[in-house]
């Protein structure tokens, strides 16, 4: 064989070889409705909205509050300018309701199932996962992971990131008694935050912003969302957090007597120092009691994988010669 063959024969078989790990994801589908709780064309669309979406529960639905056309709205009132900030990005700014899906302004009918089944299946060179969780009594803190996971010839990208509430429920003006997903607070202000570092196949961004949660949000109401659009506004990705739990967390290194287990929050590996000797039992479970790791440790030092676990609030159980303990750590 002559080394052009060879040469071939290694370019084609390391393609095939890096395309084997190189696959698009599905787009999440997102739904940003302007909407004005004293708009009475409002109160006369919004259900028809409500319905349809309720037969595509994949889609993710965020709810905004404008000034205009009425400024005494109350969920306008509660943050004016990063509601307004929103509806400015698409040019919406001045009537409602309006609508965009996957980042495009739907000029037609809210109840028309095509305006989700049009985009539903699409894929993207992106992943994405959105965690929240409490940061102590009075906050929160989000973290968004966004990996290209396939070719793509965008480089420059807008993160957009947002916290909600799922429903509130009071009469408003134009006699809605029902308010969904409701725009409380933008993770990174008024302006999206640019991505320029997504270049090859395996890169990857992370960010965290933490907040206050304001008194008169229901905290296990709360959840995160996160949007990737290009230039174009075009929806990349999307991804929606589980809520936010209810028992406040301590995101700081656990350490008793007998044992340490570090760091809290943790990435792919948990690190537990058996301060009293002998075998200690770990079991790692989430909050609904499925269980996840079970092991024996007995070194001094141990370190335990979790870089399979999803984000997210998990509990770790320890017991041993030293006595008996369970705690909350978060996985990023």
């Amino acid at each position: 064989m002559n080394i052009q063959k060879v040469l071939f024969a290694s370019f084609l078989l390391a393609g095939l070889v890096s395309g084997a790990h190189a696959q698009q994801v599905s787009k999440n589908v997102i739904a940003e409705h302007f909407t004005n709780t004293l708009c009475s064309v409002c109160a006369s669309r919004n259900p028809g909205l409500t319905t349809n979406l309720a037969n595509y529960p994949q889609v993710l639905h965020v709810s905004f509050h404008p000034s205009a056309p009425y400024a005494g709205c109350t969920l306008s009132m509660a943050n004016v300018s990063e509601n307004d900030a929103r509806t400015n990005y698409y040019g919406l700014y001045g009537a409602t309701p309006q609508l965009t899906i996957q980042g495009k302004v739907i000029t037609g009918s809210f109840t028309n199932p095509a305006i989700f089944t049009d985009v539903l299946g699409e894929l993207t060179s992106f992943s994405m996962s959105v965690t929240t969780f409490a940061a102590g009594a009075d906050s929160l803190e989000t973290t968004i992971k966004i990996k290209k996971v396939d070719t793509s010839s965008l480089t420059m990208l807008q993160l957009y990131g947002l916290v909600a509430e799922d429903t509130l429920f009071f009469t408003s003006g134009n006699g809605e008694t029902y308010h969904y997903n409701v725009f409380r607070k933008s993770i990174f202000g008024n302006t999206p935050l640019s991505i320029t570092s997504l270049v090859n196949v395996g890169d990857s961004f992370t960010v965290s912003k933490k907040m206050a949660i304001n008194s008169s949000w229901t905290r296990s109401k709360l959840f995160s969302t996160a949007i990737i659009q290009d230039n174009s506004k075009s929806v990349v990705q999307a991804g929606q957090s589980g809520h936010l739990p209810g028992i406040p967390v301590n995101t700081a290194d656990i350490t008793q007597d007998w044992i340490r287990l570090y760091p809290n929050p943790a990435t792919n590996q948990l690190y537990v120092d058996n301060l009293s000797g002998g075998n200690t039992a770990v079991s790692i479970s989430d909050a609904k009691g499925g269980l996840f790791i079970s092991q024996i440790i007995s070194d001094k030092v141990s370190s335990i994988d979790i870089s399979n676990l999803s984000p997210g609030l998990y509990f770790v159980k320890l017991s041993g010669s030293g006595g008996n303990s369970t705690w909350q750590f978060i996985k990023l």
